[in-house]
């Protein structure tokens, strides 16, 4: 076999083990966000039993991160590396690392346009329309449960970078966006960021 061939062979072998091991993260991801939810519907009963000051503690800091979330964030600046990846500064606070999918996903969400809400905060996006552009964006299909899972991922990812969580917002009707505020959604676009 050519050096070529063998390349060439290496390459989709790779690609397919890449697709399988996306399945799988998109798979945990979905077990995360379930759990996540569950978690969310036991509140009231696990508050209950917890120690009082604790759960006064836990739902003010929770209330105030919802708060900040309604008036959206005021700004929003996204460096991009080669591989998809980025470091996102939010408001600006400690610029973080986010993963490609994840960092796309904010991309399109964070834009300004999608159907107004009258907020001040950036339009709402379908899953479906994320999808689409969630696939132009990755080179790879993506479908309503893929952005559900991204979505999971950036949340964790907000969480995990002690960052507000509740800015990736979703309503009943499947229907994403990131809280910012529309004055600032120009600023998203990939740029030279200094930090």
């Amino acid at each position: 076999m050519e050096l070529a061939e063998e390349l060439l062979k290496l390459r989709r072998d790779l690609d397919r083990i890449t697709a399988r091991l996306d399945h799988q993260v998109d798979a945990i991801a979905h077990v995360g966000a379930r759990l996540d939810a569950i978690a969310v519907q036991q509140a009231p009963e696990t508050a209950a039993r917890a120690h009082a000051g604790d759960a006064r503690r836990a739902s003010a800091e929770e209330r105030t991160l919802r708060e900040e979330s309604r008036l959206g964030a005021t700004s929003l600046a996204i460096a991009s590396n080669l591989d998809g990846s980025a470091q996102v500064r939010i408001n600006g606070g400690t610029p973080f690392y986010l993963q490609a999918k994840p960092a796309a996903l904010l991309r399109i969400i964070a834009a300004s346009g999608g159907r107004t809400a009258d907020d001040g905060l950036v339009g709402w996006r379908s899953y479906a329309e994320v999808s689409v552009a969630l696939a132009k964006y990755t080179g790879r299909t993506a479908t309503a449960r893929n952005v559900t899972h991204t979505t999971y991922k950036l949340r964790k990812a907000l969480r995990d970078a002690g960052q507000n969580w509740f800015f990736v917002q979703t309503d009943q009707r499947g229907n994403v966006r990131f809280a910012l505020r529309e004055a600032a959604a120009g600023l998203t676009a990939d740029e030279k960021v200094r930090w």
